[in-house]
C-alpha cells in the first residue's frame, strides 16, 4: 500500500513537466511551420577575390605601359584585364569629317551671298490718288460697247445674249414696299464657252450692273412663282431667263453685262433704254 502510493505521487509529480516537454515541442513545429519558404533561402554572397588577379599583357597593352599612358583596369572574378584609355572600338569613336578647305562649294557660296545681301525693310507706301489705274491693262477685255433692246451680243466663239423685255410688274415679296419692281427676260447661247472653273455657261444677275433713269444702281429682287432660272449651258445649248430687278425710281436706264471667260479674259457690254 506505500509503495502504490509512493508510485501514485511520483507519476503526479511528473504530469507537469511531461506537459512542458510537450509544449515545448509543439512550440517549436509550430514556428517551423509559419516560418514562409523564402525566408530558409540562404542570401548568396558575393565572393571577393582579394588575392592579386592575373594580368593579361597583349602586345596592346604592353606598348601602353612601356609609353606610360595612363590606364584603366577592370575586376572580374576570374582576373583583372588592364584596357588601356587610348584603345578604343572603332564603333564609338567620332572622328571629325574630313574637309577640303581648299574645295568650293556653290551650295555653301550661295548661302554665304545671301547673307550677306543687304535685306530692305518693306515699306508701305501711300497710293497716288491722281494716278490713273488701266484695269484694261491688267485683264483682256472684250467690250463690245453700246447695244439698244432687242439687238444681239455676240461674243465669238463664246456666247450669244438678247435681252427680250423689261416690264413692270405688281409683286411684291411680303413685308417688302420697294417703288418699282421689274421682270427681265433674256435669253443666251454657249457658242463655244468651255471655261475649266465653270460647269457650262451661266449668266445671273450677278453678272449684271443695273442702273435706273435717276442714275441710281438696281438690284436683284425676290423671285415669285413665274420665274425662269438661269441654267448652266454646254456647249450648243440655249436658255431663256426671266428674273426680277427692283430700283427706287421708275425707268431702266441701262443694264451693263461683265461675263468672266476664264483665263483673265472678260466680255463687257451695256444695253442702254
Amino acid at each position: 500500500m506505500r509503495k502504490s502510493s509512493i508510485l501514485y505521487a511520483l507519476g503526479f509529480m511528473s504530469i507537469p513537466c511531461i506537459l512542458t516537454a510537450g509544449t515545448i515541442v509543439c512550440f517549436s513545429y509550430i514556428k517551423e511551420w509559419n516560418e514562409p519558404s523564402f525566408a530558409k533561402t540562404e542570401t548568396p554572397v558575393a565572393k571577393v577575390n582579394y588575392s592579386t588577379p592575373e594580368i593579361i599583357e597583349t602586345p596592346d597593352q604592353i606598348e601602353s605601359i612601356e609609353s606610360d599612358e595612363p590606364t584603366e583596369a577592370f575586376e572580374t572574378d576570374d582576373a583583372a584585364e588592364i584596357i588601356p584609355l587610348d584603345v578604343q572600338s572603332e564603333s564609338n569613336v567620332y572622328s571629325e569629317p574630313t574637309t577640303n578647305d581648299n574645295a568650293e562649294s556653290p551650295v555653301a557660296e550661295g548661302i554665304n551671298a545671301t547673307m550677306t545681301q543687304d535685306i530692305q525693310p518693306y515699306v508701305y507706301q501711300e497710293p497716288d490718288p491722281d494716278e490713273e489705274v488701266d484695269l484694261d491693262s491688267m485683264l483682256n477685255t472684250y467690250d463690245s460697247g453700246q447695244l439698244s433692246s432687242g439687238q444681239t451680243w455676240e461674243v465669238p466663239n463664246q456666247f450669244r445674249l438678247t435681252i427680250n423685255s423689261i416690264q413692270e410688274i405688281d409683286y411684291r415679296f411680303p413685308g417688302d414696299n420697294t417703288p418699282f419692281v421689274y421682270k427681265l427676260s433674256y435669253t443666251y447661247e454657249n457658242t463655244g464657252f468651255n471655261a475649266a472653273y465653270y460647269d457650262g455657261l451661266y449668266i445671273t444677275t450677278a453678272d449684271m450692273t443695273i442702273v435706273d433713269s435717276d442714275g441710281e444702281m438696281g438690284k436683284n429682287y425676290y423671285e415669285d412663282e413665274s420665274a425662269k432660272f438661269a441654267q448652266s449651258l454646254p456647249i450648243g445649248a440655249r436658255c431663256t431667263a426671266e428674273t426680277n430687278i427692283c430700283t427706287n425710281h421708275r425707268g431702266i436706264k441701262s443694264i451693263g453685262f461683265s461675263v468672266d471667260l476664264g483665263n483673265g479674259n472678260r466680255a463687257l457690254c451695256t444695253y442702254v433704254f
